[in-house]
């Protein structure tokens, strides 16, 4: 044990081994509803004939290792059957044939707990309906700020290196508010500008969704208005018209606008509630916040927090926020990125707006039916949105809770999954920890069949199409859905006419000889 200090942490157990010849794997105990779970904390990439399995356990501000003489007996289900335990993932397996095949896979993964789902739980629906209601109220905000140029030490040319250039000095802020109902709380353009701007903005934020939240406090009908027509579709009806399930006895309400009082139709009592709920989330949207606005926001943030308002944190890693929430469970701000629910370029996105019937008052010309770009996009969107979610990758990822309190940060920097941590300033710190399980609930199979009926489509455009018409050609690369031929021709656009059904050439200008509709956006 030279050079090893005591008490021995995570970090050290690599030396351990390598001068020890040992296989060291460290599992700790996880606190989940009502239950304590397992999961691993560290598993050794060292094979040895000598293998030791201890449990990592937390005493306030005390750890402890503790032996555990046989992992397969120590992971018994309540039934006492014993299984083959995988230590990379702590699923088990009947026989050690399986778990050996098993391995040589799970072993390419960052160890994790890996859940499944249980039967009559393994069915991948839609459930947040209520989101479907237009909401009320809509707040869209942008900060500007000045390039600092930033002077720093020559770094040495013989090491890779990152040398800061400028920094990023918010000197103000635009916030408009949308209202769908002037009578409860105006539309109304705010703007600041100062060095302090990022301090001001939040103040005003706080304060307009203290007023908005009264007004609509103030302003709720708790009786809904139904004429004789709709009352009678009430009684008549069978099902909950926001989730489609058929009602059980004596949970039928009639569904209402909250603010106006109008009857919307017959719902579910869970559906009512939350659609109550949906109406006092007020979503402020941010370009491009996830990777800039956010950053700046959330220190300011963290100084509203109290008892009964929190701010929590979505974020993929320390560097990309996808929402910051801030508020309760009945009445919330949530900060958003208008990036992520962009379909293209804000250009490109402005020149399809002449064609984009938003509302009435603004376009002369009413269509029935949608015909823009921007639309048109939308739904080849949601198609390739549906294959991507299919394969969503759910490992990987990291939790950050921010803390305000010395104490806690000392607790969870404890912690064995323990990542980084982000100093704000000395009363603010953000804690990220590798989450300790994963959940598969992705129909995996379904985007693998996906990609391969694509796959099918490209080979078959690929040898029976393109190898046809061009002898000469080279495939230079290839993606999921995509090809770059290199072809030797003397007029491509002649040779693309022979094969103009194979094709969508709607992005060409319409004057081209080529250009056709028929196959726009298509998804073959």
């Amino acid at each position: 044990m030279k050079g090893i200090e005591y008490p021995v942490s995570i970090k050290d157990i690599p030396k351990v081994e390598k001068q020890n010849n040992l296989s060291i794997n460290v599992f700790a105990l996880e606190d989940q509803t009502n239950k304590q779970s397992l999961h691993p904390v560290y598993i050794s990439n060292v094979e040895s004939k000598n293998v030791i399995d201890l449990l990592y356990i937390e005493s306030n501000e005390n750890t402890h290792y503790c032996l555990i003489k046989d992992l397969n007996s120590f992971m018994c289900d309540k039934n006492r059957n014993k299984s083959f335990i995988c230590r990379n993932c702590l699923q088990g397996f009947q026989r050690e044939e399986t778990l050996i095949k098993h391995k040589k896979i799970c072993y390419d993964n960052e160890h994790c707990k890996t859940i499944m789902p249980k039967p009559g739980k393994n069915i991948l629906k839609f459930n947040n309906h209520h989101f479907k209601n237009r909401l009320p109220f809509v707040i869209y905000c942008d900060f500007e700020a000045y390039n600092i140029p930033m002077q720093s030490c020559t770094p040495d040319p013989n090491k890779s290196y990152i040398k800061p250039i400028s920094k990023q000095e918010i000197n103000s802020y635009g916030m408009y508010v949308h209202s769908d109902y002037p009578e409860i709380y105006k539309p109304q353009y705010f703007s600041y500008v100062g060095d302090d701007a990022v301090e001001k903005y939040v103040e005003k934020v706080m304060k307009i969704y203290k007023e908005i939240t009264y007004k609509i406090y103030l302003n709720e009908k708790k009786k809904p208005i139904l004429n004789n027509h709709e009352e009678d579709e009430f009684q008549e009806a069978t099902g909950c018209y926001i989730c489609g399930e058929e009602f059980k006895e004596s949970e039928k309400v009639r569904e209402h606008n909250h603010l106006s009082g109008k009857y919307r139709g017959a719902a579910c009592q869970s559906c009512n509630t939350k659609e109550g709920k949906a109406t006092k989330l007020i979503p402020v949207f941010f370009h491009n916040g996830s990777n800039y606005d956010f950053h700046f926001l959330i220190e300011e943030l963290m100084k509203y927090e109290d008892e009964y308002n929190k701010v929590k944190l979505l974020s993929k890693n320390s560097e990309n926020y996808i929402s910051i929430d801030y508020g309760s469970n009945y009445k919330k701000l949530r900060f958003l990125d208008s990036y992520r629910f962009m379909l293209k370029g804000l250009s490109d996105i402005a020149k399809s707006m002449d064609e984009f019937p938003i509302l009435e008052k603004e376009f002369k010309e009413q269509r029935t039916k949608a015909k823009s770009d921007f639309e048109k996009d939308l739904w080849k969107l949601m198609n390739n949105s549906f294959y991507g979610k299919t394969l969503e990758n759910i490992r990987g990822r990291s939790e950050i809770k921010l803390f305000t309190d010395r104490e806690e940060v000392k607790k969870y920097i404890k912690k064995p999954n323990f990542k980084d941590s982000i100093i704000f300033n000395d009363n603010f710190v953000a804690i990220e920890n590798n989450v300790t399980s994963v959940k598969f609930n992705k129909p995996i199979y379904l985007g693998q069949a996906i990609l391969d009926y694509s796959k099918q489509l490209m080979y078959s455009f690929y040898y029976d199409v393109a190898n046809e018409l061009w002898e000469k050609n080279e495939l230079v690369a290839s993606d999921t859905d995509s090809m770059i031929l290199s072809v030797k021709t003397k007029d491509i656009y002649k040779d693309m006419e022979e094969i103009i059904d194979e094709l969508d050439t709607s992005g060409y200008p319409k004057d081209h000889p080529l250009y056709s509709e028929k196959n726009k956006k298509s998804n073959w």
